[in-house]
């Protein structure tokens, strides 16, 4: 489907940003982790007079608190490079009516939607796609058609008694956004390593 063609797109682009956030977040956390390091061990030496349990302590303090600093700046990162996918997919869909396959998508969330509910009897549609709506429902469907959306592209179905299909652009994004996180967690993975 559309959006499927579209994250797949976007995936190739986005590998490429995530891999240079990744790079970058890397340098940073390993600068931290390294100044975390020589603080413990300045702090060892300034201790070692001073009973090797409480250095000991000491160290394992600073090292945690390195550890929690590298886990927001990772955090930090792969929202990062999220926010910067979700713009580019927003930005793909909210242009894909001008696409040359767009009137197929068309017809196929039409299809889609009819298929999920067989008695919708109201379709709503933006205006634009006002035309696309009346080629892609045949004469006997005893669909109405609505130009009352304003979408990216798609459709809604509606029932008389209000039951709905919401099948527009945005909705579709709306229930991809949980995959998308997790796909952009697999490209930004956990930092492995590090020291003690």
């Amino acid at each position: 489907m559309a959006l499927n063609d579209i994250l797949e797109t976007i995936h190739a682009e986005a590998t490429v940003e995530a891999e240079r956030l990744r790079s970058k977040a890397e340098r940073e956390i390993e600068a931290l982790l390294s100044r975390g390091a020589e603080a413990a061990e300045q702090h060892r030496t300034e201790l070692s007079t001073t009973r090797d349990e409480e250095t000991a302590d000491a160290a394992r303090v600073i090292r945690n608190r390195a550890r929690l600093e590298v886990s927001r700046q990772l955090r930090k990162s792969r929202e990062a490079v999220y926010q910067s996918i979700l713009i580019q997919v927003k930005d793909q869909l909210a242009s894909v009516r001008s696409a040359a396959r767009y009137p197929e998508i068309f017809a196929d969330l039409v299809e889609e939607s009819r298929q999920a509910l067989p008695a919708g009897r109201i379709l709503r549609v933006d205006p634009e796609d006002g035309k696309l709506a009346e080629r892609a429902v045949d004469r006997e469907s005893l669909l109405t058609i609505e130009a009352s959306l304003s979408t990216w592209g798609g459709v809604e179905l509606w029932t008389e008694d209000g039951r709905r299909v919401l099948n527009t652009l945005e909705a579709r994004l709306e229930r991809a956004e949980p995959h998308l996180r997790l796909a952009v967690a697999r490209l930004v993975p956990p930092l492995t390593g590090g020291r003690e």
